[in-house]
């Protein structure tokens, strides 16, 4: 088998979301690869502190962009940074998202909306806009921010999956579609992740198996990096992860949701 092409790191990495959890981890982590950082986060989060410890811990460039992504015209303000800094943009990392881990009508239909905004519409219009630029830098990547989730139908959990499943469908497509270009997209899908403490209480109530799928932000973002650098298309972390969506392939359909309504249910019961 001949080896897969080296990435030439050539410009700066745009990370979504990245003042906590996944994001932060994996702008640390690209940091450590030598790529200067355009960092997004609501204000008032910590991101210039951040952005402060990266340039003086790795030695690269970190531009910070405060705002609200689902606010007005967040897209335009990010080009206008890009532009007026005149920052090589060559890879995006789409990772800003919102969770939920409750009873289907027990959220309102606001909480849906901006779910899917920030989950799936954001992500494409940011690529949308940003990839013809990005192609322009010779070796263009984007590194979208799925879920293990994206795999299984789960009860409680049934939009955020559902916007995880159409972002590991995006990714795929979107590589088929940009092939000739060189375009890199690789899309990571983790487990449960103790991204802060509210969800590293939930990760908590988790028993047997299960429990150990758990991993840390940083061991995510490794992992994640290392596949998009290597070629990979897509990343599951972890190998309890990778071993229980292999398990969950050979069992039959209707066992498979059983066993999953099950699990979910003790968690909404117990929240």
């Amino acid at each position: 088998m001949g080896q897969r092409k080296s990435f030439d790191i050539t410009g700066a990495a745009l990370v979504t979301g990245a003042s906590t959890g996944i994001g932060r981890a994996l702008a640390y982590e690209l940091a450590r690869k030598g790529f200067d950082l355009v960092l997004t986060a609501l204000p008032h989060e910590g991101l210039p502190e951040m952005a402060a410890d990266i340039e003086s811990s790795c030695a690269v460039r970190v531009w910070v962009i405060e705002l609200d992504l689902l606010g007005e015209q967040p897209i335009a303000k990010i080009e206008e940074l890009l532009d007026k800094e005149c920052i090589r943009l060559q890879l995006l990392v789409n990772n800003a998202g919102i969770g939920s881990a409750s009873p289907f009508l027990d959220l309102k239909p606001a909480f849906y909306d901006r779910q899917m905004k920030l989950n799936m519409v954001l992500p494409v219009l940011l690529t949308r806009t940003l990839l013809p630029r990005m192609l322009k830098t010779g070796s263009p990547a984007i590194l979208n921010v799925s879920s293990l989730g994206s795999f299984f139908h789960i009860p409680g959990k049934e939009v955020y999956v559902g916007t995880k499943a159409m972002m590991r469908s995006f990714s795929h497509s979107l590589r088929l579609a940009f092939r000739s270009s060189g375009l890199k997209v690789c899309v990571v899908c983790p487990g449960p992740v103790d991204t802060n403490q509210r969800v590293r209480k939930a990760n908590q109530t988790l028993k047997g198996f299960v429990r150990k799928t758990v991993l840390q932000p940083e061991q995510v973002a490794e992992e994640a990096v290392r596949a998009l650098l290597s070629g990979k298309n897509e990343a599951v972390p972890g190998r309890f992860n990778r071993l229980l969506l292999w398990v969950q392939k050979l069992m039959p359909a209707r066992l498979r949701e059983e066993i999953i309504e099950r699990q979910f249910r003790k968690q909404l019961r117990g929240n």
